[in-house]
């Protein structure tokens, strides 16, 4: 981050030894926020296009990093306040992060849903100016669309549906991926569905997403490797662990073995005849209750199929359990360090291992 500046006159020195005023251009004029533009602000930010004159004690409260920035000098002034240019940020996100500490058009703790590039907005910008009420806002509601549990994960609303936290956007999934490649370790927990979510979807769209992940071809090749493999990995898993169902007998309650037995028959070769209910399946968490009723079409008896529906939800589990191991989190530095961290640190020295070329 760094202050434009612009003066409007110099002095500069003659031959003569006489003090000459020299015209510097006018800088060009500031867009103003029609919302974030107070009369009574003392500071002025910028951000692409736009500028926001606001209160620095509203931010220097939340950060120690804004109060740092904005206790350096700015050469210019707009309506008597010092500007500073935030060059690295876009109006958006920075329009966000000031909608939120000023608590503007909406109280965003107490909205049930907001659109993912808000999210991502104080997600970013809350770690880069460490303020943590702004992060935390953004984490929690990260967390709650990506649990870490089985049990959060069968109680989150299914995409699009108005309970959900964040509203869904195609390919929120990738951006999801990125930004916790991005932010510290707070964050890496929701990379295990993000990626299972990601591998759900058609082989054509995660290569049409892929270039949303990252610049960096290391970071790009080290994903890429995990939803490659990691989608026939889950095909494998839902056919070993969640449908695990498939290859049992019937319950040692059952009264009517032979019904039963013939019930289960029928619901293996339908599940096996049906295209896509197993076959390169990525679905391994899918709660097929509803199947099991289907397919045995009431001719198996209760305990049995309360049998079944009990080894489906073990082998659910298995297979939640197994998302780290397929995915091979966390990723190591190593993988994707950038080409030129690696020259680098190969430069610094360090002997060279037994049996390499002097």
């Amino acid at each position: 981050m760094s202050a434009s500046a612009g003066q409007r006159k110099r002095t500069r020195a003659s031959s003569k030894k006489e003090e000459v005023e020299e015209v510097v251009p006018e800088p060009e004029p500031l867009n103003h926020d029609e919302t974030l533009w107070y009369p009574d602000g003392n500071i002025v930010l910028t951000a692409g296009e736009t500028a926001f004159k606001v209160h620095r004690s509203i931010l220097t409260k939340e950060s120690k990093e804004l109060e740092d920035i904005l206790s350096a000098g700015s050469e210019r002034l707009e309506e008597g306040c010092p500007v500073y240019a935030f060059e690295d940020d876009s109006d958006k996100d920075l329009g966000y992060m000031l909608e939120f500490l000023y608590g503007l058009n909406r109280n965003y703790s107490q909205v049930k849903r907001l659109p993912f590039d808000i999210v991502s907005a104080l997600c970013r910008l809350g770690a880069k100016y460490k303020m943590q009420r702004v992060r935390d806002e953004a984490v929690s509601r990260l967390r709650a669309c990506y649990p870490d549990t089985l049990a959060g994960y069968n109680k989150m609303p299914f995409k699009g549906e108005k309970e959900r936290p964040i509203e869904w956007t195609d390919g929120q999934d990738y951006a999801v991926v990125k930004l916790a490649l991005q932010e510290d370790d707070e964050l890496r927990s929701v990379l295990p569905l993000a990626l299972y979510e990601c591998c759900r979807d058609p082989p054509k769209f995660i290569v049409e997403n892929m270039d949303e992940l990252s610049d960096e071809h290391n970071v790009w090749m080290a994903i890429w490797r995990r939803l490659f493999i990691g989608r026939v990995k889950l095909a494998e898993s839902r056919a070993e662990d969640t449908f695990c169902f498939i290859g049992a007998d019937v319950s040692e309650k059952c009264a009517t073995s032979k019904s039963c037995a013939a019930a289960l028959k029928g619901m293996v070769e339908s599940i096996y005849k049906t295209p896509g209910v197993i076959n390169n399946n990525p679905n391994s968490l899918e709660l097929v209750y509803d199947l099991i009723d289907d397919k045995t079409r009431r001719k198996a008896c209760r305990d049995c199929l309360l049998f079944w529906k009990a080894l489906h939800l073990d082998g659910r589990a298995k297979a939640w359990g197994k998302l780290v191991d397929i995915f091979q989190l966390p990723i190591p530095e190593d993988e994707t360090a950038s080409s030129d961290d690696t020259e680098s640190s190969d430069s610094e020295g360090g002997e060279a291992p037994e049996g390499a070329a002097a």
